[in-house]
């Protein structure tokens, strides 16, 4: 008994040191995901009003309401007033937001760390399988939610999946 608590307790220790820090995983996604525009995707704006959603004080010009060009340019404000405007977004439109609601969630995991999880293993499930996205975006995506699942409580059921399709799918190049 005392030998498989030592096992344990090594086992856990190492699982500790192999687990990259949220520095890491923001960078990995970053990499993964730099130049990633929307193009004719859906904005937040237009996926939230199907939701219900009205527009948003975010700091954003109210004529020009989704004018940021590169994912990494929409403000925190709109990510957390548009959170549940994943759900209704095109396959474009969360191929470009979804790094921005990943490295979010990984910032400010209370505000909407599970919704981005839930999304990923629900409704993301099918969009991640058609998107033309590249292996190292998909790996990105696998680290995210296993960080989520470890550091954050969050019930990462489809991960095997997930990490399944991520390590043996054609992506793009």
């Amino acid at each position: 008994m005392r030998q498989t608590r030592r096992v344990r307790k090594r086992q856990e220790q190492e699982q500790r040191q192999n687990t990259p820090t949220v520095e890491e995983v923001i960078g990995q996604i970053q990499t993964a995901f730099q130049g990633v525009q929307r193009r004719n995707g859906s904005t937040l704006h237009a996926a939230g009003a199907m939701d219900g959603l009205t527009q948003c004080d975010c700091g954003v010009d109210g004529n020009n309401h989704d004018s940021e060009v590169q994912w990494d340019e929409v403000p925190e404000a709109k990510l957390e007033y548009f959170r549940d405007a994943l759900f209704f977004l095109d396959d474009e439109g969360f191929r470009f937001y979804i790094p921005a609601f990943m490295i979010h969630s990984l910032q400010h995991p209370n505000i909407q760390g599970s919704t981005v999880v839930f999304v990923l293993q629900n409704q993301g499930g099918k969009k991640l399988m058609t998107q033309g996205y590249t292996r190292e975006q998909a790996l990105a995506i696998v680290e995210f939610l296993r960080f989520m699942k470890e550091h954050n409580d969050c019930e990462c059921k489809g991960l095997d999946f997930i990490e399944r399709w991520a390590n043996t799918s054609k992506f793009q190049s």
